[in-house]
Parts: C-alpha cells; structure tokens; sequence
C-alpha cells in the first residue's frame, strides 16, 4: 500500500476532509476513533511525512498519523525497553473507494500509531546542553556516508553498518570523559536505546534531536527515549502481513488500548 502523508497543524478530522474530501474523510476518521476508542486533541507537531495529535481522554499518549510506511512498519515491532517508546497500536486506514476520483487512490492509505507522550523533545529541551546536541549529531553524520556504500544503497545491510558506526562515535565522545551528569546519562540513554534496536533487527541512523525526547514515569523515572523511527529496516519480512489494513471502514471496530 502507497501511504500519504497528513501534515497539517489543524485538527486531523477537518485535515483528512480537506486533504480527501469531506465524505471520504469523515468516514477514515470514524474508523481511526472507533479502534482507538478516543478522539485526537491538539496538535502537538508535524513533520514532513505526518502530525502527531494529543489524544482528549487519555494525556499521556499520542496519536500519530504518517505516510512513512517503514516507520508504521518498524514502530509496529519495537522491543520493550526504557530508552524506547512504548507503541501500543499500529494500523493502516485505505481511503475507501466510494466516488469516482478514489478509484486513482486504490491501494493508498495512512499509517496510524498510538504510543507513548513524551514532556519533552530534546532539541528544544533548555536542560540538556548545546555541546552533548553537537555530539549526538555530528555522530550521526559521520555514520551517514556509509549509508551510500554498496548497490542499491540504502538497504537493510548499509543501514545496519551505519547504525553500528553511529554507535562507535558515540561510545568515542563516551571515553573522553567529556559528558557528565544528566547529558551522560543522556548519552548512554542514547547507545541504549540504539542497541537494543540493534539487537531485535532493526536499523537506522533517524536519531536527530527532533527524534528525541524525555520521558518519565514511576518505574524508569527521567529519561531520553527514542520516540519517532523513521528511515528505517527491519530484518522481519512478515511485518507488513501481520499489520492490521482497515479498508472502507467496518461498521465497528473493537476498542485495542488498554485502560
């Protein structure tokens, strides 16, 4: 399925009426909020491929829809660790084919996800410093040239050598004895996070600062997770087989996030 991406910082009702058309939208909406169980809120940001929306009963999760299909595919199968939101529903939504004109968006969707808020993002957050921001991403672009080696490339085998050379530049900054206090607790949040994505197959070097947040809760307490995965490869073939598609929306769908 081709994914399109909803960017738009008004409420996502009236973007995917606008973005489609109005009966059309209203009715990928109504299939969004009968499996969520909940209506999205406030805009909290968007990006170039989606826009993430506070959800209006429950404030500590976010709805987010995306036209990055690698993202709904990867976030959809993310290990469980403290350095890494917690996604509790992916699905995708077909635009359902009832005017003539949807007949050009057969096999055309977005991506939906319901995961975890996190307080802050860490390219905005005053507390972490200037210099551990300039680490993190002059690692990452020292990783990015190796994403070009090979045939074809980017794929699944240069994105895994990428991530492994990220993870080395960061473990250099580490060594110098540099970072300290709350920004090395950050930095190691950071390798953390990396290798346990690392370890259940999955590659990428999407870890700018805007991908980045803190998060913090009673068993974990304060901390960096990764909170958006985007450019991402997976070593799963059978992911996108095992994604929920609703298509021109069932008349009711069962509520999935737990309460």
């Amino acid at each position: 399925m081709n994914l399109i991406g909803i960017t738009s910082v008004g409420p996502l009702k009236e973007a995917l009426m606008a973005w489609l058309d109005p009966e059309v939208g209203q009715r990928m909406y109504r299939a969004i909020i009968e499996r969520v169980g909940d209506e999205p809120g406030q805009c909290l940001g968007h990006g170039g491929y989606g826009t993430a929306y506070a959800l209006k009963g429950d404030d500590t999760k976010v709805l987010k829809v995306t036209g990055d299909m690698s993202e709904v595919l990867v976030m959809s199968d993310l290990p469980i660790h403290p350095n890494i939101v917690r996604v509790y529903d992916s699905f995708l939504v077909k635009i359902p084919q009832i005017k003539p004109w949807t007949e050009g968006f057969k096999d055309a969707g977005v991506g939906v996800l319901i995961k975890d808020r996190v307080q802050s993002v860490l390219g905005g957050n005053d507390d972490v410093s200037m210099y551990l921001k300039k680490i993190i991403s002059e690692s990452k672009y020292a990783a990015h040239p190796v994403l070009e080696m090979g045939v074809g490339a980017p794929n699944a085998e240069t994105q895994r050598l990428a991530m492994e050379k990220f993870i080395e530049e960061l473990y250099e900054w580490e060594k110098t004895n540099l970072v300290s206090g709350w920004d090395h607790e950050i930095l190691m949040g950071v390798i953390d996070g990396l290798e346990a994505l690392h370890k259940a197959g999955i590659y990428t070097i999407d870890a700018h600062l805007n991908n980045l947040g803190i998060a913090h809760d009673k068993v974990h307490g304060e901390r960096v997770v990764f909170f958006d995965i985007g450019a991402a490869s997976t070593e799963d073939a059978d992911l996108m087989a095992r994604l929920p598609v609703l298509e021109n929306p069932p008349a009711r769908i069962p509520r999935v996030i737990p309460r």
